[in-house]
């Protein structure tokens, strides 16, 4: 009988340590970038619902802005006690009324922050302007109380805070002009195109059919008339200078005369 042959084992050989560390490097960046993976997809889910929201603000802040800027609506409001005595003194007396205004205008840019420092932005009230001027290009106000108000176009209109009475009572009256005025023009509303036309033909319905005959005949009767006038203006005319009195002398001036001694 033939003897079966029993199948050896391989032994195994021991790895070395270097493929070893290699073979737990590889699984650990695999396991790494796994767990880097549900981290980013954990961190745009919840970054979605924030862009959403950003989104919807900035959509908001823009209608806001564009509701401003079609009603003009003031973006600040400030009140300043403007200093203008330090920098006018030096300007020349006869022009420090002048010098006054350029000081308010830059004083005014710099605390409303406008843009490039365009003086030109800053517009002046009328009766601030009367108020500066008032004493004249010499005696100026040394320091004024003024309102800012800037607009959403970066235009700053400066105005009177302290108004004085006489100064209210000129407003007033002007207010009231105006608001009669505007009364006026809402009563007598023009009259549209169909309208006038419908009038006319009323009008031409109305009068009564006349002939040419009788058209020529009052074209006539009113170039005699007018003809009559004129030769009646030119015999008055004839008359009153053949009839015209002697030029009335004036009475000659008492002069003072010197006193007796």
């Amino acid at each position: 009988m033939a003897e079966t042959k029993k199948p050896v084992k391989e032994e195994k050989k021991p790895e070395p340590v270097k493929e070893i560390i290699e073979k737990v490097k590889e699984d650990s960046e695999n396991l790494t970038d796994i767990a880097k993976k549900e981290e980013k997809i954990a961190k745009i889910e919840v970054e979605k619902p924030k862009e959403e929201k950003k989104e919807l603000d900035t959509k908001n802040k823009t209608e806001k802005k564009s509701k401003k800027e079609k009603l003009n609506l003031p973006v600040l409001v400030r009140e300043y006690i403007v200093p203008l005595r330090k920098k006018t003194r030096k300007a020349v007396r006869y022009k420090r009324a002048k010098k006054a205004i350029t000081v308010l205008r830059e004083f005014i840019v710099k605390h409303m922050k406008v843009e490039n420092r365009d003086i030109k932005k800053v517009k002046i009230d009328h009766y601030l302007n009367n108020e500066i001027w008032f004493r004249g290009i010499k005696n100026y106000p040394a320091k004024i109380k003024v309102k800012a108000t800037k607009d959403s176009e970066g235009i700053v209109r400066v105005e009177l805070v302290d108004i004085p009475e006489p100064v209210k009572f000129i407003m007033a009256r002007k207010e009231k002009s105006k608001q009669s005025a505007e009364s006026a023009k809402k009563k007598i509303k023009p009259k549209t195109s169909e309208e006038q036309a419908t009038e006319e033909a009323s009008e031409e319905a109305r009068a009564p059919q006349q002939t040419e005959e009788e058209k020529k005949d009052i074209q006539e009767k009113e170039k005699s008339s007018v003809e009559a006038g004129f030769a009646a203006q030119k015999q008055a005319a004839k008359t009153a200078k053949h009839t015209m009195s002697a030029k009335q002398t004036q009475p000659k001036r008492q002069v003072r005369k010197a006193l007796k001694k």
